[in-house]
């Protein structure tokens, strides 16, 4: 039974990598992430090694000073100087047109699960639709 419940969830989420240049994207349909993230391609190019996917995965707190210096913060997180952890929330969790650009520390609840990446992935899981 619990082979079945994991096949399924792989067969759900299965089509949700090849979508994520649309996804992680504040308007898909004027501008994918540059660089293209390729669905069968190396993953050493994904998360904080990529330019855009760095970003979003940035915790919420960090994100000023990945606007300013991103290449510094990008090593940081790489590197273990920022600490990426359950209790800080990556900036694709938050609203604005820059993901987290919203967030504010006195209430860090305004906006929360409201980031345009939520969106997106939310809509086409549900309607089953490659955006």
């Amino acid at each position: 039974m619990q082979q079945v419940i994991s096949q399924t969830r792989l067969d759900d989420a299965s089509h949700l990598r090849s979508m994520i240049s649309s996804y992680a994207a504040p308007h898909p349909d004027k501008k994918l992430v540059n660089p293209p993230v390729n669905a069968r391609g190396s993953k050493d190019r994904l998360g904080f090694n990529h330019p855009e996917l760095a970003h979003l995965l940035c915790p919420v707190r960090n994100l000023w000073g990945f606007l300013v210096d991103s290449s510094g913060v990008k090593k940081q997180l790489q590197n273990g100087g920022i600490l990426v952890t359950a209790q800080k929330w990556p900036v694709f969790l938050y609203s604005g047109d820059i993901a987290g650009k919203n967030f504010n520390p006195e209430k860090s609840d305004d906006g929360f699960l409201r980031g345009y990446f939520i969106e997106h992935v939310s809509v086409c899981y549900c309607t089953h639709t490659h955006c």
